[in-house]
């Protein structure tokens, strides 16, 4: 397409400034810089195809195949044919009979007239040595013209051609641009798939395809950056909207950055689609075309909620709602970001999966920044890592971050149960052992499945379950009915949450903001409160600590500060904190233990390599007095504010 930019670019202020239908006149000129086009609309028979016009597509691809029969006809080699026929006629003596013969009529005299008559035979003609409209045949059981014929396969004829041409297209540019309105009609369901799959075949073949559809066969969620959703909207006037979303849009979302990190941007692109196509079967695509879509994390959900909620008056085909399976919370999380960024409202549903009572303590002890054993961490490790997940989500909607497993929640775009579904709703059920007893009896197992029929029970029976349960189902119908698209965060805009207000006296949600400086002291109630600040903070920060020096840069730069928790208990290694020295100087610094040459140290860390460490000796004092917070603990990386001053 350089040939194109580079005319664009010559002819750019020769071109309309408003649009204006009338001025709009063919440019032959542009167009010979373009592939073959071909466009198949809704409404086309092949008859009409096959009718010899410059317009025909048919006659195109046939050319485009075949070779064109015009060219044929008036290249030099025809003349060696037209010559070696007359020659035919020269050797079978047919000129010779023929010219005896026209003799023998003018002499003959038996009327009146006097006018000359003669026979003569005409070289043939030769374009009909060659059809210029295809004889296309097809043999389904009765061998006859693709006129007579249905109109699937009238269409499929089209695509074959189109398949035959790019097989024998030895081009260097793109060899053709097809576009389509509605492949989908007249398809059985397996040839759209294999029609789908044709389609990508073209396109990473060099060619361009374009189509319009409303069938999700003809759309995947692992390739959504290929979708274009149009709209009509209306403000002061009808306008069109097309909604696109990129790979690399995909890639710059606080959730996908959060819950993926590092692993994401090592991953390529062809790598994310498979991760994708891996989880999504087909179900998922339907979201594209809906007005709002309730993801949920698993089967259950989806096998159940429709009921509950059709028992409320709610039927989600009329209002054009899908439920759609996730099939794991990674995967509730990202297609929330896929479905929103084409501002599809959406309404997530998924489990908080709290962990047992033992885990849950060594979570808040993490929390709390306590020392844990190894044998702790391991254990603790992955509760972590799927309430990274889990909460990322939340975060994702709300923009808030969780510091503790959430109660059972029913919010503007998602509820989240404490533990899970079944034991949110099941046990709610008086006598469930009973009900349950009597499904796996008919033979039935699996937890989508008896989901499924314990609320056809309960659709029979209201009653069995309690009022704060069908509260819990109106209340969630009522905010899937109200809800909004979501715009979603992008870690551009996260440089816009680290920015705070400084001001001087305090007011709801602000935070109470200390020096670091040499001196100061930001754990006794004697120390003064510098300011306050105002914007975006994790829930479990107590103040913003004001740091000054290089010692920690680049992760904390001079001047930034910092969100932080008041801390009392002993240190734990890799965490920075802000500590008070011998009851002076007040430094950030990450904490670190360590064996050295055989013996065992505590060490103060500078991040800066410029700087100096602070070893920790018998005779320091060091007073832990706030452990500065992480966004990313992997990582460490801490909550790193600027002012906007």
């Amino acid at each position: 397409m350089k040939a194109v930019q580079q005319y664009w670019s010559d002819k750019f202020s020769e071109m309309p400034k408003m649009w204006n239908p009338e001025a709009i006149v063919e440019n032959k000129e542009i167009i010979k810089l373009f592939p073959p086009y071909f466009y198949l609309p809704v409404e086309y028979t092949v008859t009409d195809e096959m009718k010899l016009t410059k317009a025909s597509r048919f006659q195109l691809i046939y050319n485009h195949i075949i070779g064109d029969i015009d060219a044929l006809l008036s290249d030099t080699k025809m003349a060696d044919v037209q010559d070696g026929l007359r020659k035919i006629y020269k050797r079978h003596g047919i000129e010779k009979r023929l010219h005896d013969v026209n003799k023998l009529l003018q002499d003959i005299d038996i009327t009146a007239s006097d006018t000359p008559i003669r026979i003569a035979l005409n070289e043939p003609d030769y374009s009909v040595l060659f059809k210029r409209s295809p004889e296309i045949m097809v043999d389904d059981g009765f061998d006859s013209a693709i006129q007579n014929k249905g109109h699937v396969m009238q269409r499929d004829v089209i695509f074959r051609l189109l398949q035959a041409y790019l097989s024998l297209y030895k081009g260097k540019n793109s060899p053709f641009i097809i576009a389509v309105d509605e492949p989908e009609l007249y398809m059985h369901p397996a040839y759209k798939r294999a029609l789908y799959s044709s389609f990508l075949d073209f396109a990473d073949r060099g060619c361009q395809v374009l189509y319009t559809t409303h069938d999700p066969a003809f759309v995947s969620v692992n390739r959504f950056d290929d979708i274009h959703i149009v709209r009509r909207d209306k403000s002061e006037a009808f306008y069109t909207k097309v909604q696109h979303y990129s790979m690399q849009e995909l890639r710059k979302t606080q959730y996908i950055q959060n819950s993926f990190s590092k692993r994401l941007s090592q991953m390529k692109d062809e790598t994310i689609r498979r991760e994708l196509a891996h989880k999504c079967h087909g179900n998922q695509n339907e979201g594209f075309f809906a007005d709002r879509v309730i993801i949920v994390e698993g089967d259950t959900e989806q096998y159940a909620l429709p009921i509950y909620f059709r028992r409320l008056g709610f039927d989600l085909d009329k209002t054009n709602t899908v439920i759609v399976s996730a099939g794991s919370v990674t995967q509730v999380g990202l297609l929330f970001t896929i479905f929103s960024a084409f501002e599809i409202p959406c309404y997530c549903i998924f489990d908080a999966d709290k962990p047992q009572e033992n885990k849950y303590q060594l979570f808040l002890k993490n929390r709390r920044g306590d020392r844990l054993s190894k044998a702790e961490k391991e254990i603790l490790n992955p509760v972590l890592k799927d309430f990274k997940v889990r909460c990322g989500i939340i975060e994702a909607i709300t923009g808030e971050a969780l510091s503790d497993y959430p109660d059972t929640t029913v919010s503007d775009n998602y509820t989240v149960w404490e533990h899970d579904f079944e034991s949110t709703i099941h046990n709610a059920i008086p006598d469930i052992e009973t009900i349950k007893g009597k499904i796996a009896r008919d033979g039935i197992d699996g937890k989508p499945l008896r989901a499924y029929h314990i609320a056809i029970k309960v659709l029979k029976k209201p009653d069995l379950l309690p009022e704060t349960i069908w509260s819990i189902w109106r209340d969630m119908i009522s905010k899937i009915k109200s809800m909004q698209s979501i715009p979603l965060r992008m870690i551009e805009e996260e440089a816009k949450d680290s920015i705070i207000q400084i001001i001087d006296d305090p007011c709801e949600g602000s935070l109470p903001v200390f020096s670091s400086a040499a001196g100061r002291d930001t754990y006794f109630t004697e120390d003064m409160v510098i300011n306050y600040a105002t914007g975006i903070f994790p829930a479990d920060a107590d103040c913003l600590i004001h740091i000054q020096g290089t010692s920690m840069e680049p992760v904390i730069p001079n001047g930034s500060y910092v969100a932080a928790r008041y801390y009392h208990d002993s240190p734990v290694g890799g965490h920075t904190y802000i500590c008070c020295i011998n009851d002076g100087e007040m430094v950030c610094k990450q904490y670190i233990e360590m064996g050295t040459n055989g013996e065992y140290g505590k060490i103060l860390k500078s991040l800066n390599p410029e700087e100096e460490d602070i070893p920790i000796d018998e005779e320091m004092a060091v007073r832990f007095q706030c452990v500065v917070l992480c966004k990313d603990h992997q990582n460490k990386q801490p909550y790193c504010y600027t002012d906007t001053n």
